[in-house]
């Protein structure tokens, strides 16, 4: 099992509220987090080509990029959906239970440099939930980030604003970006937060929240992976995400 300590729920559940995220500090251990790492890349570099794992080729080298639908095929994954830790703190901040049955999102970002930074989006952009606040994603920094690499940062508040339009011409493993102009001038009004993360730290944020991550120029280890939950009775709309496969696809084949 996943020895989780999520602590002060009602100060992060105020947090979450307002500004669309939350950081519950010191949640694992550093010893757990070095497993998964090793699970991850273990299964990453075995798999490249035949199961969703990013890579960036250079004239020289393959570079590990991101690897996605982690739950289906790392036992570890499955663990964090069990959890009832999790399971708990969603239906306290959000006073819905969790779908139990539905694992729309269990990702591991490597972070290189050649990575470069995640462009503004919403998480929904993804998901296409008819309820982007009844969703919530647990981010997890597996090595030390911050503002001078690889950091995750949010406009405090802008969950506010609903679904924003987005275009798929972000990056390999983060597709969908903020396209409207409007949308963009609207986000000044709130304030940018850059975390200063360290390893075991965790940050949970709504599926309207806009973010991104910034890029790692140093090149050190700031890997971090994620897994979302949704509630029990929100739906996905099927025409919307079919929409969004779609267009990835086609942004997948323009990178080749």
């Amino acid at each position: 099992m996943i020895n989780v300590c999520l602590k002060n729920l009602k100060k992060n559940k105020e947090d979450l509220d307002k500004n669309g995220f939350c950081v519950f500090k010191q949640a694992l251990s550093r010893e757990f987090l070095n497993y998964v790492e090793k699970e991850v890349l273990r299964f990453s570099w075995s798999n490249i080509g035949k199961e969703e794992v990013n890579v960036i080729k250079t004239e020289n080298k393959c570079i590990l990029s991101s690897s996605h639908n982690l739950v289906d095929k790392i036992r570890i994954f499955e663990l964090f959906y069990e959890n009832d830790y999790f399971h708990n703190f969603f239906e306290y901040a959000l006073g819905k239970k969790p779908n139990l049955n539905e694992r729309i999102n269990s990702s591991y970002f490597f972070k290189s440099r050649q990575s470069k930074e995640i462009k503004l989006h919403q998480d929904n952009a993804y998901f296409n939930l008819e309820d982007g606040i009844n969703c919530l994603t647990f981010y997890i920094p597996v090595h030390k980030q911050n503002k001078k690499y690889g950091t995750i940062f949010y406009f405090s508040g802008s969950h506010l604003l609903g679904d924003l339009d987005h275009v798929p011409e972000g990056n390999i493993g983060a597709s969908m970006c903020l396209e409207n102009l409007k949308d963009l001038k609207n986000l000044r009004k709130h304030k940018v937060i850059y975390l200063d993360l360290a390893p075991g730290d965790i940050v949970v944020h709504n599926a309207l929240v806009v973010h991104g991550t910034l890029g790692n120029p140093l090149n050190v280890l700031c890997e971090a992976f994620n897994f979302t939950l949704f509630g029990e009775f929100n739906k996905q709309n099927i025409i919307k995400y079919k929409k969004y496969k779609n267009n990835l696809k086609k942004f997948l084949l323009k990178k080749l």
